[in-house]
């Protein structure tokens, strides 16, 4: 009779446009459907959670397994507008329900997850400052700006394990091919003025050549903590490396120079983020997806500068400093059968306060032999595109 009463009084208290999440019969997830009172019939409560009122109505594709049930039954919870204002007690019980059959859901529910990407990415470039130029005419130069890479293809690949509350420990690596650009610069057999602080002065030089290489990957340790309302969360440890080359000298006589900067950043540090909730859809798209992370991160940083004007400067220097990571994308996820999905979208990359190699000349005394920089931004950005195989 408590039962009854409970049910008609929680009844009473809403009206029919409650809105409910969806039950999929094979693996017991909540999908997030709403639904009105007036769309299904009560065919009972749940006698663990008073609150819980179960109709039969209608018809929803399963964010988990993707099947589609047009009889799933659908759960409203208490006087909540949406179950994700529900306690945790409740979400808990919906979450443990998921896994309560494990032989009936092994064809469907995703507990292991293997992703294989690519990314196709740009180096964006903040770097400014003429690095080499002639005295006599200042517009021949080597200019940090004019350094222009090319795209260039990079792996993403991943390894994820589904626990049984469906939260996810993964596994990541990403890593990207060398960029590299390249200046070629005809002074006409002058006196060729570099840049550093103080600048050296290198005569009768005819031509001189210039070359940029950067070189990105890492790895990640991430735990997934899913909470259906109104995102999930992602904590982890995360490695980058990124390391730059540049590199001048003359191509012809009669006097000569050789100049290289080699810059790197082994950055470890700690990361948080947040990424959408299959549950609770962006702009009511369940195919679209989203995630932002970010760490402060200590960087190992060095620096190696070498002037060889005839007697070989030589300027080593280990600025090690903190540093800030970030990353953020926007995607589609497209199921292709129940163990296949297809990723499409973009992503970018930002590190800030790392060591670049075009950053590098300008603090450097080679009287001295001291100096360098480690304040640095650079961001890598493009598409990725990804098969993600779940079983």
């Amino acid at each position: 009779m408590r039962l009854i009463a409970a049910t008609a009084a929680l009844l009473f208290s809403v009206a029919s446009s409650a809105i409910g999440t969806a039950r999929c019969p094979h693996c017991e997830s909540s999908g997030g459907v709403e639904f009105s009172l007036d769309s299904g019939t009560i065919i009972g409560t749940d006698e663990a959670i008073l609150s819980e009122v179960i109709v039969q109505p209608v018809e929803g594709v399963c964010p988990h397994c993707r099947s589609v049930e047009p009889t799933a039954p659908i759960v409203w919870v208490g006087e909540q507008e949406t179950a994700c204002d529900a306690g945790p007690s409740v979400r808990d019980e919906l979450m443990q329900r998921r896994f309560n059959d494990l032989e009936a859901c092994d064809g469907l529910m995703p507990r292991l997850q293997l992703r294989a990407g690519v990314v196709y990415m740009d180096r964006l470039r903040d770097d400014f400052g003429v690095l080499i130029e002639s005295s006599s005419n200042p517009l021949d130069q080597v200019n940090a700006e004019d350094f222009r890479f090319d795209w260039q293809v990079g792996l993403d690949a991943s390894a994820s394990q589904v626990c049984w509350d469906n939260n996810q420990f993964e596994v990541r690596f990403l890593g990207l091919s060398e960029f590299t650009a390249n200046q070629h610069v005809d002074v006409g057999l002058s006196e060729v003025r570099i840049n550093s602080d103080p600048p050296v002065f290198v005569p009768d030089i005819e031509r001189f050549d210039a070359r940029l290489e950067s070189q990105l990957y890492g790895f990640e340790l991430n735990y997934h903590y899913v909470t259906y309302c109104p995102f999930n969360y992602v904590a982890g440890f995360r490695y980058v490396s990124f390391d730059e080359d540049l590199s001048a000298q003359t191509s012809t006589d009669p006097n000569s120079f050789v100049y290289q900067t080699t810059t790197r950043n082994d950055l470890y540090g700690l990361q948080l983020g947040i990424e959408n909730a299959p549950e609770l859809p962006l702009f009511g798209w369940r195919c679209l997806t989203w995630f932002g992370k970010v760490g402060i991160y200590g960087n190992d940083a060095q620096q190696r500068t070498i002037l060889d004007t005839g007697l070989g400067q030589i300027v080593s220097e280990s600025p090690d400093t903190s540093a800030v990571v970030w990353e953020f994308g926007v995607g589609l996820d497209l199921p292709l059968s129940d163990c296949f999905s297809f990723q499409g979208g973009y992503s970018a990359l930002i590190l800030d306060r790392v060591s670049v190699a075009t950053d590098q000349l300008s603090k450097i005394d080679f009287l001295s032999a001291t100096g360098s920089d480690n304040r640095g931004t650079v961001m890598f950005h493009g598409a990725t595109l990804a098969i993600t195989f779940s079983h």
